[in-house]
């Protein structure tokens, strides 16, 4: 008897899962997923877990909750930034990414580079999905078409390179990098319709 899990590829970027699961195996009576989640980030990435609890909340795809379109299970797990769920502050929570993104930036080549290896596409991805909600609140047309595209090159970018390693069977299944899709992504989508409408 005993647990296994599954890390991603990317295996610095799986260690606050992997923390969870350590966590429900070492007390699974008193395991509170919430906590440890806070917890996982205070411990793994002491000079900057605030900024990494923004960047993993809108990278979160447990189990057909908070990034992927199915939301059966969004009660259980985190919700993709729970803050921006509760007041739908859009222009808030751009703020908030784009302050974490420059944070991330400017702290993790030098203090864990391995795991800037892994997640740097999405921290660019995140930071242009957020450049991209600030200019549709300006109602800046040409912004926001230079963020969107400048997302699209982020995406091709980090899908040749997963095509690379990836073996020959596999490599149609290749994508590139996407950021909060569940929550994030319709609130721009639904400032740009609104300032950009004809």
């Amino acid at each position: 008897a005993g647990f296994v899990s599954n890390p991603m590829e990317n295996l610095e970027a799986s260690k606050p899962a992997l923390f969870s699961v350590a966590d429900f195996a070492w007390n699974m009576k008193d395991f509170d997923s919430k906590r440890t989640w806070n917890d996982a980030f205070l411990e793994l990435y002491p000079s900057c877990p605030a900024a990494m609890r923004c960047f993993a909340d809108h990278n979160s795809d447990a189990a057909g909750g908070p990034r992927s379109k199915e939301g059966w299970l969004a009660s259980w797990n985190r919700l993709e930034s729970e803050n921006f769920a509760a007041n739908g502050d859009l222009g808030l929570e751009c703020e908030a990414i784009r302050g974490a993104c420059r944070k991330l930036t400017d702290t993790l080549p030098t203090a864990d580079p391995a795991l800037w290896s892994e997640i740097k596409n999405w921290v660019a991805m995140l930071d242009a999905q957020a450049q991209e909600g600030q200019a549709a609140l300006r109602k800046d047309k040409a912004a926001y078409d230079a963020a969107k595209k400048l997302r699209a090159e982020i995406f091709e970018r980090q899908k040749d390179y997963f095509t690379s390693l990836a073996p020959e069977w596999d490599k149609k299944n290749c994508t590139g990098a996407i950021t909060g899709t569940r929550l994030l992504q319709p609130a721009i989508d639904a400032a740009a319709a609104a300032a950009f409408a004809k």
